[in-house]
């Protein structure tokens, strides 16, 4: 498939500090990808160096098999003659223009004739669901619709690639969940390709194709979100999407695929790894687990192989399930459950582990390995 847009070892610097460090990616016809990490993880600097509206100091970056920007030759064409649409995260809509002219904006100012701008301008409001609303004003628009219309103005103009910055950070939680359904049916719809920035991993779990992991100007992963989730390929990845809890293990042994550990009170547990880095051949690990993967029973099955004993500290409803933090040991571990399985505060019981990651005990260790 051909690539719509590819980064080649694009850096950015502010001074002594690296925003983006040689970051290479590449984006597919029809795809959906985000860009998601922590607050000054250098994400949304990338997406501003594609746009144009900031300038790297190394790499290249080439749109639809033309490059729009080269460090090395300082080609470096402006927002305007790259074939994209932006919507950023205040959503930039202007409040003395009606919809259908906030939408008709740029073509109107790329000089298209009246009656083009009309019907094109309808067809988006059409498949925006807002086909009967050009006459309001935004003011009289609620958050989401006000949303929908900054997503029009980009699509009106035909872009080759669409760039989102935090569109929906300013919704609430349900409306959000919502318009990520919106989102995706409209990149379906029409098929443009979307770099996505987020810092909510929910978010880019749902709505993406594939995910690129940032933390501090690197990008970590890409991958699809089943990939990122599952098996992440630094540490920071494990730590970042999802939940996790660690607890304090021993490698007994190691012999192919299989590894034996020792944790809490459990006694011998034997795992497969999925794959193969840096867990230790024995000697001290950590034993990192996610929530939905620990299996809590009564306290009297503790006793059985691979079952630690624990107590409820803390639980609470969420509707289709419960979250409990269970003491084991000196670590609190937190725990996803069926919602009928209610279980008391004070409870004791036994806690098994039915998949997680054995990973190097060194603080700032950072690659891991699946115990499945």
């Amino acid at each position: 498939m051909t690539a719509i847009l590819t980064l080649d070892g694009l850096t950015k610097r502010y001074g002594q500090v690296t925003a983006v460090d040689n970051v290479s990616l590449s984006i597919d016809a029809n795809e959906f990808f985000s860009l998601i990490g922590p607050s000054g993880c250098g994400k949304t600097t990338t997406l501003r160096s594609v746009a144009g509206l900031e300038s790297a100091q190394q790499g290249a970056i080439q749109m639809a098999g033309r490059t729009v920007f080269d460090a090395a030759t300082r080609r470096d064409l402006p927002p305007n003659k790259r074939p994209i649409g932006m919507v950023f995260q205040s959503y930039a809509v202007w409040p003395h223009m009606n919809i259908f002219e906030n939408i008709g904006y740029p073509l109107k100012v790329r000089g298209l004739p009246r009656d083009a701008i009309k019907a094109r301008v309808q067809r988006v409001l059409d498949m925006l669901g807002m086909g009967d609303l050009g006459a309001r004003m935004p003011s009289q628009l609620s958050g989401g619709q006000q949303q929908r219309v900054a997503l029009g103005r980009a699509l009106a103009i035909e872009p080759s690639l669409l760039l989102l910055d935090e569109p929906l950070s300013n919704l609430d939680a349900k409306l959000r969940e919502s318009m990520r359904a919106e989102l995706k049916q409209v990149q379906r719809d029409t098929g443009l390709p979307i770099l996505y920035v987020t810092h909510d991993q929910d978010e880019a779990l749902a709505m993406s194709d594939r995910i690129g992991v940032m933390s501090a100007g690197v990008l970590h992963q890409i991958g699809t979100p089943t990939e990122v989730y599952t098996r992440p390929a630094t540490r920071f990845v494990l730590d970042f999407i999802g939940t996790v809890s660690y607890l304090p293990c021993e490698v007994l042994r190691r012999e192919g695929d299989t590894v034996a550990i020792r944790w809490g009170d459990a006694g011998e547990a034997s795992a497969t790894l999925e794959v193969n880095l840096d867990t230790p051949e024995r000697g001290p690990a950590s034993l990192a687990v996610r929530p939905e993967h620990v299996q809590l029973t009564a306290s009297q099955e503790a006793a059985q192989p691979g079952l630690a004993r624990g107590t409820i500290k803390i639980r609470a409803y969420l509707g289709d399930a419960w979250e409990y933090h269970v003491r084991v040991g000196d670590c609190l571990v937190r725990v996803r459950t069926d919602s009928a399985q209610a279980l008391e505060e004070g409870s004791e019981v036994a806690v098994g582990v039915r998949q997680g990651f054995v990973v190097s005990a060194a603080d700032g260790e950072r690659d891991s390995v699946l115990f499945d």
